[in-house]
């Protein structure tokens, strides 16, 4: 079963901004560029589950990118972990 999942409101905010840069990355392929573009527009507090795995999928991409700036791959790197770790089922998350 599919559900949504509350990231909070500042978090959606920071990745939001975070994928917004990565949009206009120009070292990045122009399809990464695209969904980093299109991901930023539709972050919200809520999202179904899915979704959220889409955009853990493309911050893994990210993340291995090496023309993507160090920065924004650490970020990424961050997120992508934190929002796995969100979609963890109860009680098997790493303490």
């Amino acid at each position: 079963m599919v559900g949504t999942l509350a990231i909070g409101a500042q978090h959606a905010e920071t990745i939001s901004e975070l994928l917004d840069t990565l949009g206009v990355q120009r070292a990045l392929p122009a399809d990464l560029q695209a969904n980093a573009a299109y991901w930023a527009t539709v972050m919200a507090d809520r999202m179904d589950q899915r979704d959220i795995q889409t955009v853990v999928w493309l911050l893994l991409e990210v993340t291995g990118d090496r023309r993507a700036p160090y920065a924004e791959r650490r970020s990424a790197c961050y997120w992508a972990a934190y929002l796995d770790d969100c979609m963890a089922p109860a009680g098997t998350q790493v303490p």
